[in-house]
């Protein structure tokens, strides 16, 4: 649910520039509007890199890109979701853990759904924080959904890998300011999104848009010092783990 955060590691990490990057970073988000498992697009991003290495030399760099997002090798979300330094799971869900029965409140959903649901609110935290602090990101991303080149080729890339149809991962991409709270980035407007989720994928239709909003807001304010000491600290793992991806299979070639 940061797909700004995303953007931004990427651009700090990748050789490229423009809505490449922008798009092959929120894949991994997509897979499941594509018909892939979330876990899908997670787990992948070493394979995906070695198959553009070996047979698709030109996507290499948006093998690269994707790749920074999930847990194989270790991106963001490997340190947000499923291990960070001091406790269990990731950051994310570690934050998640100190407002859980807000999040319960305020989203109108049971407990046994409480930390998931949580973290994906401290995501929205980052993304309103990231949006403050640099605001092209968002008119960038919105931009490179609707860069017909930029989609077709990242489109023509992962559906040559996944064996999916290039149609449906470019409408997936297309959808990018429909599925995030993007062009503005601020706590209402990622609640307002945060909401038709809920009520599309779950059927719960007594969420308050003011509490996620606000609960949003609350821990990014609550938790604005260990959410700069995160990023700061996991940005650069981020970068060495790629880095080593990408070493390691330039050295089998």
């Amino acid at each position: 649910m940061f797909p700004l955060m995303h953007y931004y590691i990427g651009k700090n990490i990748v050789p490229i520039e423009g809505s490449l990057i922008a798009l092959a970073t929120t894949l991994p988000d997509l897979c499941v509007n594509m018909g892939l498992e979330r876990a899908y697009g997670h787990s992948k991003g070493e394979d995906f890199y070695r198959w553009t290495v070996e047979r698709c030399p030109a996507g290499k760099d948006i093998a690269f890109a994707f790749a920074t997002h999930g847990v194989t090798p270790q991106g963001l979300d490997y340190y947000s979701d499923e291990y960070w330094q001091g406790g269990e799971r990731g950051f994310c869900f570690q934050c998640a853990n100190h407002y859980l029965c807000q999040v319960i409140e305020a989203c109108a959903i049971p407990e046994k759904w409480a930390q998931w649901k949580g973290h994906n609110l401290v995501e929205m935290a980052f993304e309103a924080d990231i949006v403050e602090k640099a605001p092209a990101l968002c008119r960038e991303m919105t931009s490179a959904a609707e860069d017909k080149e930029a989609v077709r080729f990242v489109s023509e890339v992962f559906a040559a890998f996944t064996g999916i149809a290039p149609q449906k991962v470019a409408a997936s991409l297309e959808k990018i300011p429909v599925i995030f709270g993007i062009e503005q980035g601020t706590p209402r407007q990622l609640a307002e999104k945060y909401e038709i989720q809920l009520r599309l994928r779950h059927d719960i239709t007594t969420a308050s848009i003011p509490k996620i909003a606000a609960l949003i807001q609350r821990i990014r304010e609550e938790q604005r010092d260990a959410m700069a000491a995160f990023a700061q600290t996991a940005f650069p793992l981020v970068a060495a783990n790629l880095a080593a991806m990408a070493e390691q299979y330039k050295e089998s070639k």
